[in-house]
């Protein structure tokens, strides 16, 4: 996740990737997984696209991830 070139956690990762500057695609890469462990950088806000709740930010999160569902989060600011 190079939108956060300070956050060497983030930039180790790479399970997740960002759409953009805004979105945060958290995708399920196991068969079978109902849900997934998303880190959240800790430089900005971070909101769940579909309910719009706010996550702690600057920690990893598990993530409900039903199979009609990707887990998505848009940045504050967007």
């Amino acid at each position: 996740m190079h939108e956060f070139p300070r956050d060497t956690r983030a930039l180790a990762i790479d399970r997740q990737f960002m759409w953009g500057a805004f979105l945060l695609i958290s995708p399920v890469l196991e068969e079978n997984a109902r849900s997934v462990q998303a880190y959240f950088p800790g430089e900005a806000r971070w909101f769940d696209y579909y309910t719009g709740i706010e996550v702690e930010a600057g920690r990893a999160h598990e993530i409900d991830a039903p199979l009609d569902h990707i887990p998505l989060h848009v940045r504050g600011g967007a």
